[in-house]
């Protein structure tokens, strides 16, 4: 078992992966931006 301390960031994609494609939509765009 992992401690949530170790990868809170990782859980939380796990947990909320919705949330994670805005995130990655925006990096995206910021990136093609530059």
């Amino acid at each position: 078992m992992l401690k949530p301390s170790q990868s809170p960031n990782i859980a939380k994609f796990k947990l909320d992966p919705m949330m994670a494609l805005p995130l990655l939509l925006t990096l995206g765009v910021v990136f093609s931006s530059l």
